[in-house]
């Protein structure tokens, strides 16, 4: 038919192809209003577009921009007009109409406006940077236990009429530390993810000492909005939030509020019309702070009932713990009934009551709490007094370890890797085991958080391998509270002049803010200081450490240097020195003499010059970090030496974690044999970011294998290939649990189906890939793939279509995670296996093709 119609077309004369147009009309009048309703709705979302991008960038639009919004205002409005038209005439002949006249004027009409509006879809085109990044999306929040009492649940009711009400304002939620505010504000964050009844909703934690800069930017960073740059003024943050948020239905959720905040200055706009839903929920722990606030309705939370609290100290103690002994259940609501029905408390603890199955344990426990009931003391220091009893219960070293976490500030993530080479840097764990130093920490770890003393988090980005730990609020004040207590000095921000401090103190917990409060001719005391750790720039304190001569850790990272610190060689106890993300671009001969060093971090600098000879003389170095610091390693006579040199200068240390990520002109790095000899029986963590890099060639001779290798990430943005030479990963790699690749071109990741030990593999923004995995076997019986991976997380990766053929399975497989995958239309799995969780958009999970219908029935209830 199409031929027919272009010869048809062909044998029209020109002069009468208008004529034809005009028959036409009537008959094309569905046709032609159906275009222009299409062609209004895709102008519509370019101009939502444009509107986007200039509030999240907080940008006033060029006259040009302004000019084509209201025109296309108007031409929206035009077409509307014809839309309506269209369908009041149906109205009267059911879906047709037999008025000739009207179908002729309502299609002509279309016909003229679609052109009209291809034309303004034409000049957006044209339009610079008009792509918007779209706003993180909304985490959903952990809330611990999953058991909602009866009090809880009308306070959570309460809180959601208020915001599903028309009223606009502020609703606050107060009450003591510790006793479950935050949870319901988490609760309140869950509930509405995926709800259409916001276009934003932010969560962001105040704390104590909160500013207007420090929400604003909180908030930039939640909504996706552009903030300039760090010394753009408070004003400009202001306009830029108010712009986005004026128009919008909002929730934010402003959690641990100390004192009265501004949010006009920040920029969240209260108006009293009705058109925008404008929600704000507050916690504090003063109702005063509500009324400076203005809140139009609060609830105050107070503790459980007894029946309640003894429900969640049991789910902490375990029941197996509980049924171990006939006098524990009674001892068990003793315990509680002194707790006052506080969640904290009774949290943390239960949590160090589990396993404790003798009844002797049980009373000294309620001793303890019955001498905690202090007279003349207020009620937050009753509580340190009662949740002490959970540290207390600690090994000294374990005490120490949780004491170290006060230096990070408030509700802030701290990574598990970060605070172990902390601890070990101040000589808190044993480092006899040189192959598993990390080993003792996540012990720590791990009993710190089954002590409810430490709360996990995982990282908000689903390709990122790290993983955190945070302090509760109370808890952090419990810990600078012991601190104080036990004569440790504690530099906070209430110290604005110079505190007379004692000398050879051990511990210095400070928060971000405390040293900038201080005189830097008050710090003579620092040369008896064993370890310091700063989180602001101090730059007159710390461009010269020659003074601190017992310093043993020393954590200068983020403080804008341009160079190491005068004196750096004078410091011959310092085994820890992080002096990540800063400026500096040489390294001094001098740092040789500093033989004691263990930790060695330099991420994020831009280091061009290192000079030879340095890293083979800190014989002591376990972890080194050399992430992102632009390094070439350059000769003495000035000539840029092989890539691989600088493996092989490495090679004679200790090292147990090592970060490269460097730039050189190589298309094709070989790992030298002697490097993987050196360092097999230490290195542990390896990750490399080496730019132009397209083939990686790993195994020539090689004679031994990393045997301790559990951690490996490639972030190469040119690696195309990674070449097996003489030797098979398997046997290499034995140990490896953790693999990662970021941002390569490889087209396949087949070498990893036989790792025996990998349990975590993840892909991200690797855009060549199209199958994943293919079997590469030759003759003979087909080997079990994937024996112990566990975790299998794609995400970014536009081009990929399959994952793997039948043959290939995943006995072990937990977790599935997809994100971003549009091609890629099967999962690959024969039955549910093992599998516990499917993490998918549920719009992509019913797209999916299926062989076996009842197997997707089988997996649906995964899908998360």
């Amino acid at each position: 038919m199409d031929f027919v119609g272009k010869v048809a077309a062909a044998a029209i004369p020109p002069c009468i192809a208008p004529v034809l147009e005009y028959i036409a009309y009537p008959f094309k009048v569905s046709d032609n209003v159906k275009a222009l309703e299409k062609a209004t709705a895709t102008l519509t979302a370019a101009q939502t577009d444009v509107n986007e991008n200039a509030a999240r960038q907080g940008l006033t639009q060029p006259r040009l921009v302004e000019d084509w919004l209201r025109r296309v205002d108007e031409v929206k409005v035009e077409a509307g007009d014809i839309t309506r038209r269209y369908k009041e005439r149906c109205r009267c002949f059911g879906s047709r109409s037999f008025n000739c006249w009207s179908n002729f004027s309502i299609s002509k009409d279309a016909a003229k406006k679609l052109k009209k509006v291809q034309e303004f879809r034409e000049e957006f085109n044209n339009f610079p940077q008009v792509a918007i990044q779209p706003p993180p999306e909304v985490p959903e929040q952990p809330i611990g236990s999953e058991v909602v009492v009866p009090k809880e649940e009308a306070n959570f009711q309460e809180i959601l009429r208020y915001i599903d009400s028309d009223q606009n304002g502020i609703f606050g939620i107060f009450g003591m530390g510790g006793v479950g505010k935050t949870r319901l504000l988490h609760l309140v964050n869950n509930h509405y993810i995926g709800s259409s009844a916001f276009d934003v909703m932010v969560k962001v934690t105040a704390s104590k000492g909160c500013t207007v800069e420090k929400l604003q930017k909180e908030l930039c960073d939640n909504c996706g909005l552009v903030q300039g740059n760090s010394n753009e003024e408070s004003q400009a943050r202001t306009r830029i939030i108010s712009n986005y948020l004026n128009k919008r239905n909002f929730l934010i959720l402003l959690d641990d509020l100390w004192g009265e905040i501004d949010l006009e200055r920040v920029g969240i706009p209260l108006g009293l019309g009705k058109q925008f839903k404008k929600k704000i929920v507050i916690t504090t722990r003063s109702v005063s702070v509500c009324d400076l606030m203005g809140v139009e309705e609060s609830v105050r939370v107070a503790g459980l009932e007894t029946e309640d609290a003894l429900r969640l100290f049991y789910e902490k103690v375990g029941e197996k713990t509980v049924k171990s002994h006939p006098l524990i259940p009674s001892l068990a609501q003793e315990i509680v009934k002194e707790l006052g029905g506080l969640p904290l408390a009774l949290i943390t603890i239960g949590a160090s009551m589990r396993g404790k199955k003798d009844p002797k344990q049980w009373r000294d426990r309620i001793d303890l709490l019955k001498k905690s009931r202090l007279k003349g003391v207020d009620e937050e220091e009753k509580l340190f007094h009662r949740l002490k009893l959970s540290y207390d219960s600690l090994n000294e070293k374990s005490k120490h370890c949780f004491l170290i976490c006060s230096l990070w500030p408030e509700d802030y993530y701290i990574n598990n890797i970060r605070l172990i080479e902390c601890w070990l840097g101040l000589g808190l764990l044993d480092l006899s085991d040189a192959k598993n130093i990390y080993n003792p920490g996540f012990d720590v770890i791990n009993e710190l958080l089954s002590a409810c003393l430490l709360e996990e988090r995982k990282s908000l980005l689903v390709w990122e391998e790290d993983e955190y730990v945070k302090m509760h609020d109370v808890i952090r004040d419990l810990a600078l509270w012991i601190a104080h207590d036990e004569e440790r000095a504690s530099l906070t921000s209430c110290f604005h002049d110079c505190p007379d401090l004692p000398c050879g103190v051990p511990l210095i917990p400070c928060d971000a803010t405390s040293l900038q409060f201080l005189r830097v001719n008050c710090f003579s005391w620092l040369d008896r200081l064993r370890d310091a750790t700063y989180f602001t720039p101090i730059k007159p304190l710390v461009q010269n450490v020659s003074n601190f001569r017992e310093l043993a850790f020393l954590d200068l990272s983020s403080c804008g240097l341009k160079s190491f610190p005068q004196g750096i060689s004078e410091l011959v106890k310092l085994e820890n020195l992080n002096l990540a993300v800063n400026r500096i671009t040489s390294v001094p001969e001098e740092l040789k003499h500093v033989r004691n060093l263990r930790f060695l971090s330099l991420r994020q600098n831009s280091i061009s010059s290192f000079p030879k000879g340095v890293l083979p003389e800190l014989k002591e170095l376990m972890v080194l970090d050399f992430y992102r610091i632009n390094y070439n390693l350059i000769s003495e006579g000035g000539d840029e030496q092989p890539t691989s040199e600088i493996f092989l200068e490495l090679s004679n240390l200790p090292v147990r974690t090592l970060h490269l990520a460097y730039e050189n002109e190589t298309h094709t790095l070989e790992i030298p044999s002697s490097f993987i000899e050196k360092v097999q029986d230490n290195l542990y963590s390896l990750e490399l970011e080496v730019w132009s890099v397209r083939k990686l060639v790993i195994g020539s001779n090689y004679q031994n294998r990393l045997g301790n290798l559990g951690f490996l990430q490639f972030d190469m943005g040119e690696l195309e290939m990674i070449e097996w030479s003489n030797i098979a990963p398997e046997d290499l790699l034995p140990m490896l649990s953790d693999l990662s690749f970021k941002d390569c071109r490889i087209r396949d990741v087949s070498w990893t189906l036989y790792l025996p030990s990998l349990r975590r593999l993840i892909l991200y923004r690797c855009c060549h890939i199209v199958q994943l995995f293919e079997r590469v076997d030759g003759s003979g019986a087909i080997k079990p793939t994937f024996p112990s991976l566990i975790v299998l997380i794609l995400q970014d990766l536009p081009k990929i279509e399959i994952i793997c053929d039948k043959s290939i399975t995943f006995p072990s497989l937990e977790k599935i995670t997809i994100v971003k995958c549009p091609m890629l239309k099967k999962l690959p799995f024969q039955s549910r296996g093992k599998l516990k969780t499917i993490d998918i958009k549920s719009k992509w999970w019913e797209r999916l093709e299926w062989e076996d219908n009842d197997l997707k029935q089988d997996l649906q209830d995964l899908v998360f």
